[in-house]
């Protein structure tokens, strides 16, 4: 299934969205690996034009914290 999907980030803490105020586009094809596992988890069931918020663990995102990387 081939998705677009509008986003912003916001830091842990709700504070201002670090991506600015204008929404970032992305398409993508559902299943291919193209994105965060957080964001296809997300999508599952979801209809079009549904708005959603959610977060991700680092586990579904970019992995555990690296202090040396």
């Amino acid at each position: 299934m081939f998705v677009t999907i509008a986003y912003r980030l916001f830091e842990d803490t709700g504070a201002e969205p670090c991506t600015g105020e204008e929404p970032i586009m992305v398409s993508f094809v559902q299943g291919c690996g193209q994105v965060l596992p957080a964001i296809v988890k997300a999508l599952c069931g979801r209809a079009p034009g549904d708005m959603l918020r959610f977060s991700a663990d680092p586990e579904d995102a970019f992995g555990p914290h690296e202090p040396d990387g």
